[in-house]
């Protein structure tokens, strides 16, 4: 995680400078976890109105850590079910952990969106069914793209294989809820790495490899997909170490943590104030005084103008 950026204010400080600032309109109160919540709320507003959402001070690098998908199993089992109304492939808990690979034990996991899977509708039958999953339903429930009603009656035994891509869970990155978005991602290796649509990425990497599919491969192309970023590398023997780069919101401040410094610049922090002020009024009820009602409207107007009417009212020039 990156360091906050004052120099100067840390939650302590500004606590104090709050606190002091509002006893100039009211002998009311407002608590350290009140005015916590006040600058966690108004902190994040000032970075869009002062135009830094896209500042190179709020983006920073996270070193990826790539999943691979497992490569998948084979089946032969009656627990195993398919429904044709719905398309979906039903695998139960203990054929996942019996038949598939040690990694392979869970769909919601594993993810693999994009595999191709096999049905034999019998031991001795040379007949080979192929469909392809497109969604996951749950942990045991994936849904296919075939129908596949002609072995409905079938012992079928089959066999899931994701492929060649790979994933990023990015929940476990503690950064998570501070990425505003992935402004590009880059291998040591390859180079930038090229963004898809999910559908387009599905379209992209799902077999039989045809002409659209070769021209990437050479390219490692991914996909934000939820909490998942998805990769895929077509022929390239590696990723390479991946770095992807975030536009972040600001962190927060912690009520336990005084000495923490805030997540803002240090030239901001007098409108970031006169935010928190406000709000703070206003929580408590009392009208906004006269000597605050430009501070208050200039503000206002910075919240409710356009990109290049914002820049105007920042530097006073037309």
């Amino acid at each position: 995680m990156a360091l906050r950026l004052s120099k100067i204010w840390t939650f302590g400080k500004a606590l104090y400078h709050m606190t002091m600032r509002l006893k100039e309109y009211t002998d009311q109160t407002i608590t350290p976890q009140g005015w916590a919540e006040i600058l966690n709320l108004k902190t994040p507003q000032a970075q869009a109105i002062l135009n830094l959402k896209n500042s190179e001070e709020y983006k920073e690098p996270i070193v990826l850590s790539l999943s691979p998908h497992a490569p998948g199993g084979w089946w032969n089992d009656l627990d195993v079910n398919f429904n044709p109304a719905t398309k979906i492939l039903t695998v139960p808990n203990d054929v996942l952990a019996g038949s598939f690979s040690v990694d392979f034990n869970n769909f919601l996991e594993t993810n693999p969106v994009g595999a191709r899977v096999f049905f034999a509708p019998d031991l001795t039958s040379t007949g080979i069914y192929e469909a392809y999953v497109v969604k996951v339903i749950d942990a045991n429930n994936v849904e296919l793209d075939n129908d596949l009603s002609s072995i409905l009656d079938t012992n079928i035994g089959g066999m899931i294989l994701p492929g060649n891509l790979s994933t990023v869970n990015l929940a476990v990155y503690a950064i998570y809820k501070n990425i505003r978005e992935i402004t590009l991602i880059e291998s040591n290796v390859y180079g930038e790495c090229v963004e898809k649509k999910k559908t387009e990425f599905l379209n992209i990497t799902k077999p039989p490899i045809g002409s659209y599919h070769s021209h990437w491969k050479k390219r490692i192309i991914w996909c934000r997909d939820g909490e998942l970023v998805k990769f895929g590398k077509g022929d390239l023997a590696e990723f390479g170490t991946l770095t992807m780069w975030v536009a972040r919101t600001p962190y927060e401040v912690d009520i336990d943590s005084p000495d923490e410094f805030l997540d803002a610049r240090d030239e901001d922090m007098n409108i970031i104030f006169d935010m928190c002020l406000l709000t703070g009024l206003e929580t408590l009820k009392i009208p906004i005084p006269e000597n605050l009602k430009s501070t208050e409207a200039e503000i206002n107007k910075l919240i409710q103008a356009n990109e290049a009417q914002k820049a105007k009212l920042l530097t006073g020039k037309d």
